[in-house]
């Protein structure tokens, strides 16, 4: 992929996200579960549904998407999170430049910019008008639910089954960063 030199030189930004999966549960018999219509928690829980946690991270300006999920019940500190997608995901090739979030992971981890600045990292607080930051979990709840197709289902736990949707997510950052860095 031949780049200018202005592309070269331009900021890397990221967007991070952290929210409930609107789509993805873990039901104890059938373990993880796509809905076609999001669903509120309470309602989820009377059919047995367990929330799950979506983290996601977008390369600002390219398709280039990377997630993982917990239970809601065994949240991952912000950083773990980051520094994983950092060390693991090929296409976000390391650390950006710029990691722009929302105010409520601004307020759930105020720490959160001085982690980032000891790794040259700097956090920009999205704006309430901001409009690529909730573009970017909008994008990544609605193919989260398509994560499924390759399902096995053979372990139905809370971690196995988790843990199989989290390769399922890595499989397809993979396959998405193949199609942009070979064109």
């Amino acid at each position: 992929m031949k780049m200018n030199r202005q592309a070269m030189l331009s900021p890397r930004e990221h967007h991070f996200y952290v929210a409930i999966a609107k789509f993805l549960f873990h039901h104890p018999e059938h373990g993880i579960v796509s809905v076609r219509d999001p669903i509120k928690i309470k309602d989820a829980n009377r059919y047995g549904l367990s929330p799950l946690i979506l983290y996601g991270i977008t390369v600002s300006g390219l398709p280039i998407r990377w997630m993982t999920f917990t239970p809601v019940d065994q949240p991952r500190a912000f950083q773990d999170v980051l520094l994983d997608a950092w060390r693991n995901a090929e296409g976000l090739r390391g650390c950006p430049d710029t990691l722009r979030v929302n105010r409520h992971i601004a307020t759930a981890s105020p720490r959160l910019v001085e982690d980032m600045a000891k790794i040259g990292v700097q956090v920009e607080v999205a704006d309430a008008k901001e409009k690529s930051l909730p573009a970017s979990l909008r994008s990544a709840q609605d193919s989260s639910r398509w994560l499924l197709r390759k399902h096995n289902g053979k372990d139905r736990s809370p971690a196995g089954s988790i843990q199989a949707l989290c390769r399922y997510a890595q499989d397809e950052h993979d396959f998405r960063v193949r199609g942009v860095t070979e064109v």
